[in-house]
């Protein structure tokens, strides 16, 4: 059995497949996905994180599971992932006529335990995710 993703470190996450269908709550198969990475901190508008903290999760728990079709091997992996997200250390209101809210950000270290799928076309050597969903 495969205990890790081939060739790891040429793994590709598209934008296209972040910001249209992990992080788009309007998407009718990936809108509960969205919910849950939406509420553990990422965001369309900054799809770095989201991709570092997918390829972390690729790279770093085993594969668990593969499944091989007529044009694709998919490698399903299983595990947590931590990453740093920003979190809200304290709210206000100043003083004055019109209130207005002041909030202390700081960073703090998360972790969450995610699936990701992993697809290499039988033509090609590289993993391209297909998707990622809470476990």
């Amino acid at each position: 059995m495969i205990h890790e993703l081939p060739n790891k470190k040429k793994a590709i996450v598209e934008d296209k497949k972040m910001r249209e269908y992990l992080l788009c709550l309007e998407h009718p198969v990936g809108g509960g996905k969205a919910k849950f990475f939406i509420a553990n901190g990422f965001h369309k508008d900054y799809l770095g994180q989201f991709r570092s903290v997918l390829l972390e999760h690729g790279s770093t728990n085993p594969v668990i599971k593969v499944e091989t079709t007529k044009f694709t091997t998919k490698y399903i992996i299983e595990g947590p992932v931590k990453f740093v997200r920003e979190k809200v250390l304290s709210v206000s209101y100043t003083e004055g006529p019109v209130p207005r809210q002041i909030q202390e950000m700081g960073l703090e270290i998360a972790e969450i335990n995610i699936v990701t799928v992993w697809g290499i076309e039988h033509n090609t050597n590289i993993p391209k995710l297909v998707t990622a969903y809470k476990m």
